[in-house]
């Protein structure tokens, strides 16, 4: 995540298609309700529908290009800061 908390960058992925990677896609934190849940929680969200679920609409075209099916988004913390 950015100093302004802005945006974070994906920088762990599992990939067993050998799909594009999207290790490196900034994700935007005020375009993705799902980040912002997570910033207030602290806490590791499962998402079973990725491509329905209405917290990842920003990243939906995506996820259904990639065929994702589901998420898991564990949140990295260092010194009780994300």
């Amino acid at each position: 995540m950015n100093a302004n908390r802005t945006y974070l960058t994906v920088f762990a992925e599992y990939n067993a298609l050998n799909l594009p990677t999207t290790l490196g896609t900034v994700i935007s934190v005020s375009q993705t309700p799902i980040i912002q849940t997570i910033l207030k929680s602290h806490s590791p969200v499962v998402v079973a529908d990725a491509q329905n679920d209405p917290r990842l609409v920003s990243l939906r075209e995506e996820l259904i290009r990639r065929d994702t099916i589901s998420v898991l988004i564990v949140p990295v913390i260092v010194n009780g800061r994300l």
